[in-house]
């Protein structure tokens, strides 16, 4: 939609990817803690149930297993949707008002938590309901202007997820989503010869940086109960879309 406002042509795909790419490295630089205990918990789980543990007890034993576990839980159904609904989401992106005005369903996501601002599961208490619920919500935040982080939190909160616990699992979440989405996009890729490299660097730094910054700032919100707020800027920009946008 900032491209259609700009007056700016649609970017190369292989743009596109890098961009992404520097928003996987974001999130995985920002819980690289999380990512290491969970490579390392589940290898330790996966070797306890082929000693004959059964899976509940590696669940319990090893909670970042557990973290594992749910991540993949949740990608399934994103996957799912992402897959089967693939064609029909990408022509939403050529239409930028439609876009605006999803901007705005965001927004009221956003300010429904205001009234339920999580509650006490936790990554260790959490169902495995739950984890594929917020794996639906991410699916269907692939709808341009519906925001991913901004549904997927939202979606944990009301569900009762403590606040740091949901904005946790929705990041770590992404990575898969995002690394999916990758693939699928360098299955299309071509004319890598008439790449210009140095936008696509400085849009990669930039989005990195960015996306670090973004995370830092964001999580403090979570944890303060104060997540809708971002409905307050999301409004007139949909607004303004929708009145601007042809």
């Amino acid at each position: 939609m900032g491209a259609e406002l700009l007056g700016l042509q649609e970017p190369q795909l292989f743009f596109d990817i890098m961009v992404h790419v520097a928003t996987l490295f974001a999130t995985c630089i920002f819980y690289r803690d999380d990512l290491l205990a969970m490579l390392k918990e589940t290898l330790q789980g996966a070797r306890a149930l082929t000693s004959g543990t059964s899976l509940s007890e590696s669940l319990t034993q090893f909670p970042h297993f557990r973290f594992s576990a749910m991540v993949i839980a949740g990608s399934v159904p994103t996957a799912i949707i992402g897959l089967s609904f693939k064609d029909y989401f990408e022509s939403l992106f050529h239409q930028p008002k439609q876009a605006a005005g999803m901007l705005l369903v965001t927004a009221l996501f956003l300010m429904v938590t205001k009234f339920r601002s999580g509650g006490n599961k936790g990554l260790g208490t959490m169902p495995l309901v739950v984890a594929v619920v917020i794996g639906v919500s991410q699916g269907f935040a692939i709808i341009p202007g519906i925001s991913r982080s901004g549904t997927t939190i939202a979606c944990a909160l009301l569900l009762g997820v403590e606040r740091e616990h949901a904005a946790r699992f929705s990041f770590l979440l992404a990575i898969p989503a995002i690394f999916g989405a990758l693939l699928l996009q360098l299955k299309d890729m071509s004319g890598w010869e008439s790449i210009a490299w140095m936008p696509v660097s400085l849009g990669f730094v930039a989005a990195a940086v960015t996306g670090l910054l973004a995370l830092r700032l964001l999580i403090p919100v979570v944890n303060k109960g104060s997540f809708h707020y971002f409905a307050l800027y999301l409004i007139p920009v949909g607004i303004a879309g929708l009145v601007f946008l042809p």
